[in-house]
């Protein structure tokens, strides 16, 4: 399968991954991601993007959380061999 070379930007912050899924996959959850990052920005304006991302996050890991065991870990067995998960988590080289 080939790779897919994505340029996305989470928020405000642009990168490139590499992955094997599909590219309008991935930009549709840029899409959902940024959208629930800018609505903790909107409702606490005085709130750092840092804060605000690390909320959204917290509010996505409690919904998968509150998924049936099951479908929690197909989902994260999905996650965990995705290409994608691998360039994101990957230590820097130097």
């Amino acid at each position: 399968m080939d790779k897919n070379h994505i340029n996305l930007c989470l928020s405000g912050q642009s990168f490139r991954i590499v992955t094997d899924d599909d590219v309008d996959y991935v930009k549709q959850l840029e899409k959902r991601i940024n959208s629930r990052i800018e609505s903790y920005k909107k409702r606490y304006p005085q709130m750092s993007a840092t804060r605000c991302t690390l909320l959204a996050m917290l509010e996505l890991e409690d919904e998968l959380a509150r998924e049936p065991r099951k479908t929690t870990r197909l989902w994260m067995q999905r996650f965990l061999s995705c290409a994608t998960c691998r360039v994101l988590i990957r230590p820097p080289q130097g």
